[in-house]
């Protein structure tokens, strides 16, 4: 009989890229596991996951957002549930699942996976609560560090990166020019694209590129969007730049571009710079973001100085000036450890492990 796993999240709306790392794990793992996943709070409906036809157990969701609320249904459902091992995505729903394991007196392990950066998300006082996980899928090798300075043991860590689809597709290169944003947008944060817009202002004005800005403004009245329609206005290249909103099948729609460019100041993993490598397609990406420093070499892109101006738009540069000679296959090559096969694999060991030492 399939043990369960429940995997506990809050605010998903169905286009980030925790969802699209939930939506892998569950297609891995269902083989092997009973998989429910519980919402609380949810952002909207979560059609997401009946379009994509992820082989979900069952799901909970609510929208309730007041403290009371959510610990009810949680416990509510924990306990109808009946998990053998429960996933938080969050230090406070780790802590909240630990205190109805000890109302419900039930014997399921609790694990974190934690999807942005521990220190740059947290505070300290929050991050203690994953002291009560009896393990922690880390995405990269420095939130390892950062669960071990919180004085976690090492044999509770357990590094598994994010699972990524490899791809037979190639994406090509463009003329002219195309460079990528795929994110949130955010005009400062997390996400930076300010940065990136002072970037292409400094590329010579004969050289011939677009830029195509791809994904959701959650700000009210999409303030960041403003912000940034503000400062593309300002530096003369708003008939470079183009907004094609959120696309759920982005790849495998898009066929021509250059490359993707990753601003941004907090990167836990960067799935985005993982999926446009696993279609042979280069990343430039701020080294600032910890996930793609583990994921960016020769073979797949250039890492720049954040806050390096000169230096992303010279990169950018040779990009339009065709200097860069990246074969697909070797970019796709270079993320051979993160793909999908490994991680299952790897994943599987780790959860039967920890059935074992309940």
């Amino acid at each position: 009989m399939k043990k369960k796993v429940l995997i506990v999240a809050s605010f998903l709306a169905g286009h980030g890229g925790e969802e699209t790392v939930i939506k892998q794990f569950i297609n891995l793992m269902a083989p092997e596991f009973k998989i429910d996943l519980l919402v609380v709070p949810a952002i909207g409906t979560q059609t997401w996951l009946n379009d994509d036809h992820v082989p979900l157990n069952r799901l909970y969701v609510t929208t309730k957002q007041t403290a009371s609320a959510k610990f009810s249904f949680l416990l509510h459902n924990l306990n109808k549930s009946q998990p053998d091992i429960v996933i938080c995505l969050t230090p406070k729903l780790l802590f909240n699942v630990w205190l109805i394991q000890k109302i419900l007196r039930r014997n399921f392990r609790i694990l974190s996976w934690i999807q942005f950066t521990l220190k740059n998300k947290f505070a300290p006082k929050i991050l203690r609560f994953l002291r009560f996980a009896d393990g922690h899928l880390a995405l990269t090798r420095e939130m390892v560090a950062d669960l071990k300075d919180l004085q976690i043991p090492a044999t509770k860590i357990f590094l598994v990166h994010n699972p990524v689809l490899p791809q037979n597709k190639v994406i090509i290169p463009a003329k002219p020019t195309r460079f990528l944003f795929v994110g949130r947008i955010e005009f400062k944060g997390d996400k930076n694209l300010q940065e990136l817009l002072h970037a292409l202002a400094l590329i010579e004005p004969t050289q011939n590129w677009q830029l195509d800005i791809y994904g959701h403004d959650d700000s009210p009245k999409q303030q960041e969007t403003q912000q940034c329609k503000a400062l593309i206005a300002h530096l003369h290249l708003a008939t470079r730049v183009n907004w094609r909103g959120f696309q759920p099948q982005l790849w495998q729609n898009l066929q021509r571009a250059d490359c993707l460019i990753l601003p941004s100041c907090s990167e836990s993993f960067g799935m985005a710079v993982c999926e446009a490598i696993s279609y042979g397609l280069p990343v430039v990406a701020a080294n600032s973001a910890c996930g793609p420093v583990e994921i960016i070499n020769n073979n797949n892109g250039f890492l720049y100085s954040s806050g390096n101006i000169q230096q992303l738009s010279s990169y950018l540069t040779g990009f339009c000036q065709h200097k860069y000679q990246f074969e697909a296959e070797k970019v796709k090559k270079s993320i051979e450890p993160f793909y999908t096969d490994n991680y299952q694999q790897n994943v599987s060991q780790i959860l039967q492990h920890l059935l074992k030492e309940n």
